[in-house]
């Protein structure tokens, strides 16, 4: 039996809001290897309701588990992507008569909805820096990965904070001086997060400059 092996390739554009997690898919584009193309139309048709099919993976699809018990039991409780959700596509066919057929063609069948979801996933990251991977990739899955981004850099930035005091001069000569130093920072930081809001440090001592880091207490 001849080996087949046929590519695919797709982009997704997306669009997501960072006060939500809300996502909107804009374009998506696939190309595909598939030998010699006897029916571009029928072709096009199995490529694109296959996207269809990885789109709603994607995004939608979702079979929740309650009590040892599926809880989407009808198509009303169960997401399915309709015309309105699916995005302008763009399909690429690269034909090479090198397939197992007698014109060199090459099977299609499910190859389309596989990349899908992580061209998906992969577009939302290189939007927002969050990567899931858990589908389907829900507003409230970004949202809260998110929030948990911006804490994690608000307490990573807060962590120390330094402090330089120029020395003195007068008449062209450097003062050597006693200085006291108090300083109150508000690091505006959730107080869920176990990160103390403020702290207050004291320094004393008669350096010519002063360059210290400021340890923030948990």
């Amino acid at each position: 039996m001849p080996k087949v092996t046929g590519f695919a390739a797709q982009v997704a554009e997306v669009e997501v809001d960072p006060n939500t997690g809300g996502v909107r898919v804009l374009n998506l584009t696939t190309a595909h290897d598939t030998g010699t193309v006897l029916n571009h139309l029928t072709l096009t048709g199995q490529i694109e309701g296959g996207i269809v099919t990885g789109f709603g993976f994607a995004l939608m699809e979702e079979n929740p588990m309650v009590d040892g018990k599926i809880a989407t039991l009808t198509l009303g409780e169960s997401k399915l992507p309709c015309i309105a959700d699916v995005p302008p596509l763009k399909t690429v066919l690269v034909e090479s008569p090198t397939g197992p057929t007698p014109f060199g063609g090459k099977a299609i069948a499910e190859n389309p909805n596989v990349p899908t979801a992580a061209a998906i996933a992969n577009a939302i990251a290189d939007a927002c820096g969050v990567r899931l991977f858990d589908l389907p990739l829900t507003a409230e899955k970004i949202y809260w990965a998110l929030n948990q981004k911006r804490s994690h850099n608000v307490a990573t930035q807060s962590q120390q904070t330094e402090v330089r005091i120029a020395p003195q001069r007068r008449r062209g000569r450097k003062v050597r001086k006693n200085v006291r130093i108090t300083l109150q920072i508000d690091l505006s930081v959730p107080s869920n997060l176990g990160l103390a809001r403020s702290t207050s440090v004291q320094f004393y001592g008669s350096p010519e400059i002063v360059s210290m880091v400021l340890p923030v207490e948990n």
